[in-house]
């Protein structure tokens, strides 16, 4: 049973039960249910301000198999319901303001890294795709793709992680808390978190970092020096990706092992006079 509760601007509280199905755990089955309430603060591909807060209930079971020690695979149906509220510069079609998504997901994940936080080998990567469909009780149809691969290799006490993302539609337009966003640390550095939000994302980045102390008594592990050098961008149309929409992004940062997860001091800079200063709990990719 795994549950996991967050507060701030993002307040979520999510909870699944991972029951395996034969005596090697090569099978199970994942119930799980999940509440969440944030907002968008977001400029889209076109320059677009817009600004909303929402509230979601979503549940799902999924069905899934251990691929061996290499990753997961997961398929199931997913159930949600969206409340948006505050909307200043969007609408949602139809101007309905309570939504309600029903389709499936797929969800393929490899994961080979030797460490979850500060990874000095192996690779991390994956695949997930999202049906909402009317047929089965949705207001919108709507599909997305997510595909993502980052590859960890060192030498002596330096490490470089390099990855890129890509998230896009398939068919017909999302609503705006589908939209894929940037910004934040390691995602073009310098932007406010979820500062550019639209129909399609990508985003490449080269990670150095170099283990600078070890173990001590307040830290679980060691402490890392290093930076990040980032290109990506959001458009509203796949004819557009990569069209001169490209932003560069950079970061400086210490990083440590905490009992709580990755923890990092970071500043940012990114394209377009945007910088950040970051006190940061948890992993960047």
């Amino acid at each position: 049973w795994n549950s996991q509760v967050q507060f701030g601007r993002t307040t979520r509280v999510f909870t699944e039960w991972y029951q395996p199905l034969d005596a090697g755990r090569a099978v199970f089955l994942a119930p799980r249910a999940e509440f969440s309430q944030d907002r968008v603060d977001s400029n889209g591909a076109t320059g677009g301000l817009f600004r909303a807060k929402f509230r979601r209930f979503e549940a799902g079971a999924d069905a899934g198999m251990q691929l061996a020690n290499f990753g997961e695979l997961r398929v199931g149906p997913v159930w949600s319901r969206t409340s948006a509220y505050e909307l200043r510069g969007i609408t949602l079609p139809g101007g309905i303001t309570h939504a309600t998504e029903a389709g499936a997901r797929l969800r393929l994940i490899f994961d080979q890294f030797d460490n979850v936080d500060f990874p000095r080998s192996g690779h991390l990567g994956g695949l997930e795709i999202f049906s909402s469909r009317k047929e089965l009780g949705a207001d919108l149809n709507h599909n997305l793709a997510s595909a993502s691969w980052h590859q960890a290799f060192s030498f002596g006490e330096n490490t470089f992680v390099a990855g890129a993302d890509l998230n896009g539609k398939l068919g017909q337009d999302l609503p705006f808390y589908e939209n894929f966003s940037l910004g934040g640390f390691l995602n073009l550095s310098g932007y406010p978190f979820g500062g550019l939000s639209d129909q399609y994302s990508g985003l490449a980045r080269v990670i150095y970092y170099r283990r600078i102390a070890g173990a001590s008594s307040r830290l679980r592990g060691a402490i890392y020096a290093g930076g990040s050098l980032e290109s990506g961008g959001v458009w509203h149309r796949s004819q557009e990706i990569g069209r001169g929409g490209l932003i560069a992004a950079g970061s400086v940062f210490l990083g440590a092992e905490t009992m709580f997860g990755p923890l990092y001091l970071a500043y940012g800079h990114a394209g377009r006079g945007n910088h950040a200063l970051y006190f940061y709990l948890g992993r960047g990719f």
